[in-house]
């Protein structure tokens, strides 16, 4: 009997087939997955043909490899890098403080371990936030030496770290004069004492310190007030610099 050529074809293709998918199909794997758990380390180690050391090693058979996975989370180690500061450096080198704000080409802000002071950059001029009281002549004091100047209330979050630099009258050796003087808060808001100090000239053309009148006391009289102390000013040589460090 014979056949066709087209018959012969798809006789061909059929038997193509047939072992195509016998080779697809894969036998049911009877191959066991061990856990070799180290009884001092607890490190795994997974072996398929072999076997566990059962002197230094715990088998466990493993049906889901998905439960070797950790239950806690790895640490992870970051790296931060170190944030530098700028500092300001005065024109003998000496590190002033820490900057913490700039007006341009006037003046730098710094933290020293006395307060916050503004710098001068043009001549060497230290000042600070804190407001004294005013009168017509100058800044107001609580005592009678005009030593200790009131300061009115400031909007900043923390009062106690703004400085001041006020012209305060120094009696040495007999001697009175005019100095300039660093100051910081002390203590809470207190009302305005009822007798307030300040610079007046006598009758013969002489710088005194007087009682004045609440009347005199420029932009109205506050209600409450800050007494201060004494703290010491920074000094420098121009010209500033800053410098990360």
């Amino acid at each position: 009997m014979k056949f066709k050529p087209v018959a012969l074809i798809a006789i061909g293709l059929l038997l193509g087939s047939s072992i195509t998918m016998f080779l697809k199909q894969s036998p049911t794997s009877t191959v066991e997955i061990l856990a070799c758990i180290n009884k001092n380390s607890l490190k795994v180690r997974l072996t398929v043909s072999g076997t566990c050391d059962v002197a230094t090693e715990n088998m466990s058979p493993v049906s889901d490899l998905w439960s070797l996975q950790p239950t806690t989370p790895l640490t992870t180690t970051t790296t931060v890098a170190t944030q530098t500061k700028m500092y300001v450096i005065d024109g003998n080198g000496k590190s002033i403080g820490l900057l913490t704000d700039t007006e341009g080409r006037e003046a730098y802000w710094v933290q020293t371990d006395t307060g916050k002071w503004r710098l001068s950059l043009s001549d060497v001029d230290v000042s600070g936030i804190l407001l004294p009281i005013n009168s017509t002549e100058g800044p107001l004091y609580i005592d009678a030496g005009c030593t200790s100047p009131l300061f009115r209330p400031i909007s900043t979050s923390r009062p106690e770290d703004e400085r001041a630099v006020v012209e305060v009258f120094i009696t040495k050796n007999g001697n009175t004069s005019i100095s300039r003087r660093g100051f910081q808060i002390e203590g809470e808001l207190i009302g305005l004492p009822k007798i307030i100090f300040g610079f007046e000239y006598s009758e013969d053309n002489v710088l005194t310190c007087a009682a004045q009148d609440k009347s005199n006391i420029t932009d109205g009289a506050p209600k409450k007030v800050y007494k201060s102390k004494p703290v010491d000013i920074p000094t420098y040589k121009l010209p500033l610099k800053t410098l990360n460090k």
